[in-house]
Order: C-alpha cells, then sequence, then structure tokens
C-alpha cells in the first residue's frame, strides 16, 4: 500500500521504517465538493498490519488489491458532480465506474471502469495509523487532560468547532494563533467555563466558553459538568471530553456513546494477561498439528483431530484480533505488541487453509473461503464445544 507524503512523494508502507518522523504526514482526498476536489494531509503515527481478505480489481487497465471489506467511490462520467461510496463486496453485482483522482500526475478527477480480478482469502497489510484518536496515550491531547486530572481542576473540552456548537455558546476569550500544549490546555482549565480546540489538535480556538445545550436531550449522567458534555455532544455531533474535579475520572461523550479512559497500566496489564492466553492457545495448536501429521502418516486420521486443529486455529484468531483492537489504546506504546502478537500467529492461516483444503466434505464446501465463513460465524460455546463442532 502506497501513501502521498507532503513532498509529492509516492512511498511503500512496506518499506518505511517502522519509527516514523513526527513530520511525515500523507494526504486524503478531500470531494465534499464534486467540482473543486481537493486534499490535505494528515500527520502520520505509526504503521499498523493486519490481514484480511483482498480483492484485485482493473481500474482502467491497471491493476490494484485492496482489502475486501473497504469501499470505493463510483460515479457516471456523465454525472461527475454524483459520487456515491459503496462497499466493494458489491461491485461484482453491477457495472461501476471507480472515481480516480492522482495528484501526481494531474489534480483533475476522473472516471474508469471497474473489474473485477481475482479474490484472495488473506493478504498482509501496512496501513498507516491515523491521528483520528487523539486521546491514546502520548498524544498531546491525552497528556493535557492527564495533566488536568492529577490536578483535580476539572474541565469540559470540545474537539471541532461547528455552527451548531456557535448557537449554543456564549462568553469566553477568542484565541488568536493559540498553539495547542499540554501545558497551555491545563491552564485554560483552571476558568470555569469550556475550553474549544480545533479538530486536529493543532489549535486552542477558545477558553471560558458557556455551553448551553438544550434540556430536553436525555441523559443519565449526573453533575452539571457531564450533564452538559453529554447533551452539548449530541447537539453538535462533536466529540466532548469532561474530566471530573472530585475524582479526576475523564469521560468522552461522541453523540450518544460514552467511555471511561483508562490509566495505561490497567490496559497493558489486560494485554499481558491475553498474550499468555494466545501463547498457550498457540502450544495447542502446534500439538494438534503435530498429531494430525502424525496419524497422516499412520493413515489414521479421525474428524476428531481434523476438527481439533480448526478449533484452535479460529481461537488463536479470535483472540488474536481482540488483543490487537486493545492494545490499539495503547498508542505509542502499542509497537511491541502487535509484534508479539504477528510472531503468535504467524503461520497459522496458511495452515488452517491447507487442513481445510485436504480435509473439507466436498459435497457442501466447494471451496475454503465458505467453510472459513461457516467457521468464523460459530458461536464461542459452540467453537469451544469439540463434540458439536463440525461441518453440518
Amino acid at each position: 500500500m502506497r501513501i502521498l507524503t507532503v513532498d509529492n512523494l509516492s512511498y511503500n508502507l512496506d518499506k518505511l521504517p517502522e519509527t516514523v518522523s513526527e513530520d511525515m504526514a500523507f494526504s486524503v482526498l478531500d470531494n465534499s465538493n464534486p467540482k473543486e476536489p481537493d486534499f490535505f494531509f494528515i500527520p502520520l503515527i505509526y504503521i499498523e498490519s493486519f490481514s484480511a481478505p483482498a480483492i484485485v480489481l482493473d481500474i482502467g487497465g491497471k491493476e490494484i488489491t485492496m482489502p475486501l471489506d473497504w469501499s470505493i467511490a463510483v460515479g457516471d462520467k456523465e454525472d461527475s458532480n454524483t459520487v456515491e461510496v459503496v462497499p466493494l463486496t458489491s461491485i461484482a453485482d453491477r457495472g461501476f465506474s471507480a472515481f480516480i483522482f492522482n495528484p501526481l500526475s494531474s489534480f483533475k478527477a476522473d472516471f474508469e471502469e471497474v473489474n473485477v480480478v481475482n479474490f484472495y482469502n488473506e493478504v498482509k497489510w501496512y496501513f498507516p495509523k491515523m491521528k483520528n484518536n487523539q486521546l491514546i496515550p502520548g498524544e498531546p491531547l491525552r497528556e493535557g487532560v492527564d495533566l488536568i486530572a492529577d490536578k483535580k481542576t476539572g474541565a469540559l473540552i470540545v474537539v471541532g468547532n461547528s455552527t451548531k456548537l456557535e448557537r449554543i455558546s456564549s462568553g469566553g476569550i477568542n484565541l488568536t494563533n493559540c498553539d495547542f500544549t499540554p501545558e497551555m490546555l491545563g491552564e485554560l482549565a483552571k476558568m470555569d467555563g469550556a475550553i474549544v480546540v480545533d479538530e486536529n489538535v493543532n489549535q486552542i480556538l477558545k477558553a471560558n466558553v458557556h455551553l448551553n445545550p438544550s434540556d430536553t436531550i436525555e441523559t443519565s449522567q449526573t453533575g452539571t459538568r457531564h450533564r452538559t458534555a453529554h447533551r452539548v455532544s449530541v447537539e453538535t455531533e462533536l466529540d466532548v471530553i469532561a474530566v471530573s474535579d472530585e475524582s479526576g475520572i475523564i469521560k468522552v461523550f461522541s453523540k450518544d456513546e460514552v467511555n471511561e479512559l483508562e490509566e495505561s497500566s490497567m490496559i497493558l496489564g489486560r494485554v499481558n494477561e491475553s498474550l499468555q492466553s494466545i501463547d498457550r492457545t498457540r502450544r495447542r495448536f502446534d500439538d494438534a498439528v503435530f498429531e494430525l501429521g502424525e496419524l497422516e502418516i499412520e493413515n489414521s486420521i479421525t474428524n476428531q483431530q481434523v476438527l481439533e486443529v480448526v478449533q484452535r486455529g479460529e481461537l488463536l484468531g479470535r483472540l488474536s484480533e481482540q488483543v490487537r483492537n486493545e492494545a490499539e489504546n495503547l498508542g505509542e506504546d502499542s509497537g511491541l505488541v502487535m509484534i508479539q502478537i504477528d510472531s503468535l500467529e504467524s503461520g497459522v492461516r496458511q495452515t488452517l487453509d491447507l487442513v481445510l483444503k485436504d480435509h473439507l466434505p466436498t459435497r457442501k464446501f466447494r471451496n475454503i473461503s465458505k467453510a472459513a465463513d461457516e467457521i468464523s460465524n460459530l458461536t464461542y460455546e459452540e467453537l469451544n464445544s469439540i463434540q458439536t463442532f463440525q461441518f453440518k
């Protein structure tokens, strides 16, 4: 996978170093105005890897491989003002023209015919971890919020600005060219009102703002600050952070969702326990594969041995995915965890595909993908019960 940098250079993520410089950024297309498409740059924190099924597309004579669960922008050459985003899984059903925009060669948007070339069960991807979660450990916003929590001064912080927010705001101090720093955020939190920062958390826009959201918006939160934060988030559709001045608890409101931030040490403790579970599952998987190999030599394989390999491999994959999601909350400290997971998962998917290929009941399953889908849809109870786990 390639990214386009600020210097208008194309970089292959597979070849980038593990440590990415702070000034590295990549371009993202903004097609909110189809008549004048533009692109902006997002800072790159680090590169993460994941495995996923892939689809190979022919777009205007060029083959492009993409994760199957992604979407694609499509439209009509005759009506360039209409661009629709559709799942890649649906493009085989009808003909499409892909919306293309290549700043390296031309700033002109165009449309090219899309055709499906191939599918792959599993491909290893390297993807830029965008700076869209400003509250992971190590990020400036998280450092500022932690500083406020430690001092127990309390705060209400709105991330982003909009006309909806302006309508429910009054008073406050407008700040010009006020760069965001954790220390500045901590100082401004000493005032009673809310703080407004820009969407990318580069600038502090306002301080000591009085917010007056509609009291008709239902909320189960207790305390004036938290009720206000919830209602502001619902009404403005912006993320709002509330820090308690009594307990130092940090809550993030995103519309109707409420999340309480945890300390990195607590997350890391859970991740380390989960890694031990993955390690034990990997050893049981390897033992089952070894036993299956010996039984193949003796020509005495039973359905039970095959199912044990499939069961343990699937459990290993599910556990690894859960730990990956948990480790993302560690931010820049997640690198070592991701490496450990990659090591523990190495070769498992390929082994499972070979086992399925050799032992599938062909009357029911025409290919490995169908069997893998049925296995992935099993509940944990079904998967853990080796007696009931079978290809029906």
